[in-house]
């Protein structure tokens, strides 16, 4: 029997998007490298360079399209037939990536004190994301899952214009933002040599990583919190996800939709006597 742990359908689609990242970034290089009215041998053909335009478009597509099709076609898990002859559904398994944990202050502050746009960046008028984030588990409990880590990033990259210019693939923050807003993070990743100047998208996984609190160390009462929130935590994943889907796709990602269990309670008027 294999001892393997096989991925989830997010997570594979999440390393997917990275391929993605890097052969975007390479062909961007390659472009940059051929003039306008030049030709180059690909194998045996000679390609013109709107043709190769053509290829690096059709070859992201593709890559779209595999990372949809495999968050999609996970395959549902049925048990063993029961003595009618029924095969009961088993509940999906979760990867390790959507399941909460606690993390540590500074860094749920640092998203709540940033700049991170509306929940719809189409629309000005729509609500801050951090005003949800800071009335969900995120913000009151110190509780999110590592995947809404990993998009608050992308989020927080795409409204401040952290994007390396000149390398694609880079994520280039100002000087000393890291140390300043993460003073503790930015030590404990210092002493494992973590290259901040040098920081791609996959490295930024890292930076979450190192703000993580260890089950280990939990109380049982905490450990329970983590269980209760579960649902909550992965409505915040999905907003999150759709918010950056609109910075990504623009009008072509649906409207992010707030889940009930993230719309601010409304106050009532007080009676009159």
């Amino acid at each position: 029997m294999s001892s393997k742990v096989r991925q989830s359908g997010e997570q594979l689609s999440a390393e997917v998007a990275e391929i993605r990242q890097t052969v975007h970034h390479l062909n961007g290089i390659l472009l940059a490298l051929i003039p306008q009215d030049h030709s180059i041998m690909v194998g045996s053909n000679l390609t013109t360079r709107p043709q190769l335009r053509e290829i690096v478009k059709n070859v992201d597509k593709s890559l779209r399209t595999v990372s949809t099709k495999v968050r999609k076609g996970v395959r549902r898990r049925t048990a063993p037939e029961e003595g009618d002859g029924t095969a009961q559904v088993v509940p999906k398994r979760h990867g390790g990536l959507d399941r909460p944990n606690y993390y540590a202050d500074e860094l749920i502050k640092f998203f709540l004190n940033s700049n991170m746009g509306t929940v719809d960046p189409l629309n000005p008028k729509s609500e801050k994301l951090t005003d949800i984030l800071k009335r969900s588990p995120f913000g009151k409990k110190n509780i999110a899952t590592s995947f809404t880590f990993s998009r608050l990033f992308s989020i927080l990259v795409h409204v401040n214009n952290f994007k390396d210019p000149e390398h694609g693939q880079y994520v280039k923050f100002p000087e000393g933002y890291l140390q300043k807003n993460l003073p503790t993070i930015h030590e404990v990743l210092s002493k494992a040599n973590f290259k901040f100047d040098k920081i791609t998208w996959i490295h930024l996984g890292q930076i979450t990583s190192a703000g993580i609190i260890a089950k280990a160390g939990l109380k049982e009462s905490q450990l329970d919190e983590l269980a209760s929130t579960v649902d909550v935590s992965r409505d915040v994943e999905s907003l999150v996800k759709q918010s950056l889907d609109r910075y990504k796709f623009k009008e072509t990602a649906p409207t992010p939709v707030v889940q009930a269990s993230l719309v601010a309670p409304t106050k009532s008027s007080p009676k009159k006597k």
